[in-house]
């Protein structure tokens, strides 16, 4: 069975359970580097003794990691009222393409457009999906292409040249 534009709705929830994942991860490491951080046994001996405050910019780390965990999963929520088709590749495309390597071998792909989370891979119905932003090279390659377009990524001295065969 292929993948059609119902399929959306699972792909969006899927990333925002693999987020969500991530956020209670991250969550964790967080609380565990403040508690490092402030633990009797963090204290400085010497004047060269770091723990402390590597424990503290780690935890502080961790806490931007969690802000940035949570927008990425608001986009997504934000992102579920809009998941009708469109003609052209936007934000919420789920896409097919033919891409042909430097070794001329095909391969085709699935690629849903996120906000963010990009290259993160999903499996739906035994099928790839990889999460591509507007902002990736791929995405600014595709961004406003449609069906039976072609397109060329040039990464470095790497060309790739595709064929644009759905859009959903």
């Amino acid at each position: 069975m292929t993948l059609n534009s119902k399929h959306k709705t699972q792909i969006v929830d899927l990333i925002i359970q693999q987020l969500q994942i991530r956020l209670k991860q991250c969550e964790e490491a967080a609380n565990n580097a403040h508690l490092a951080a402030v633990d009797d046994q963090s204290v400085a001996e010497t004047q060269y003794d770091t723990l402390a405050i590597e424990s503290a910019y780690l935890a502080e780390g961790q806490s931007k990691r969690l802000l940035a965990i949570q927008a990425e999963i608001n986009d997504y929520e934000a992102i579920k009222h809009v998941l009708d088709t469109k003609n052209k590749i936007t934000i919420a495309s789920l896409i097919y393409v033919y891409q042909q390597t430097k070794n001329q071998e095909e391969t085709a792909h699935w690629y849903f457009i996120g906000p963010s989370a990009g290259g993160n891979k999903l499996k739906v119905l035994s099928h790839n999906v990889t999460i591509v932003t507007l902002a990736s090279p791929l995405g600014k390659v595709l961004k406003g292409k449609s069906v039976d377009d072609e397109f060329e990524l040039i990464i470095g001295k790497n060309i790739q040249q595709g064929f644009i065969d759905k859009v959903l």
